[in-house]
């Protein structure tokens, strides 16, 4: 449930600086896919004898959210900081709250947190690889122009049509030395 709601609130927060299409797209997937969690957990989660104390929230779940809480509070600050990569930031807490659902789907035997946990972890995991890999292109695509030539190869266009494409789509004068041609058009990611 917790998870749900910081999940489309992330989503209805962090959208609004797309196209207005994509955003509304975006927007729609994100309450199907509370009302669907809503749907799965309603399902999932016994209903309690009246008068019993209702389990879940234990010294185990406090553990598992203190954790949660200073793994993205030193991943962060790592990223910010350290890596200048904040770029990575959604990533990293993606994987920690993947991970947190994994060790929430061991404390309340919950089936379907396994499943969501690897879900989201892997989402995460993903990101993080592809923050890694992309960064000293990011990093060097503010100042030198053939990185874009090199993003726009890894983005799909033929390394051939890689110079041609950059002038066309980003600026006329980009990759503008013999050498940033060659490297540009020769790049294999």
């Amino acid at each position: 449930m917790i998870g749900a709601v910081f999940g489309l609130a992330f989503v209805l927060l962090n959208t609004e600086s797309l196209p207005s299409e994509i955003s509304l797209l975006l927007r729609a997937l994100a309450v199907i896919a509370f009302v669907a969690v809503l749907g799965a957990v309603w399902r999932v989660v016994p209903s309690q004898p009246r008068g019993q104390p209702r389990g879940g929230f234990t010294r185990g779940y406090w553990l598992v959210v203190a954790a949660e809480v200073v793994a993205i509070a030193l991943g962060l600050a790592v990223l910010n900081g350290r890596l200048h990569a904040p770029q990575a930031a959604v990533t990293w807490v993606s994987l920690v709250v993947g991970v947190h659902f994994l060790a929430l789907a061991v404390l309340w035997k919950l089936a379907f947190f396994h499943w969501l946990g690897a879900a989201i972890a892997l989402c995460g995991a993903v990101g993080l690889v592809l923050a890694a890999t992309l960064l000293e292109l990011w990093r060097r695509a503010e100042d030198e122009r053939v990185e874009v030539a090199c993003l726009a190869v890894i983005d799909g266009v033929a390394a051939t049509d890689a110079v041609q494409y950059v002038r066309q789509h980003y600026h006329r004068r980009a990759v503008e030395t013999p050498w940033q041609r060659r490297y540009g058009s020769q790049f294999q990611p």
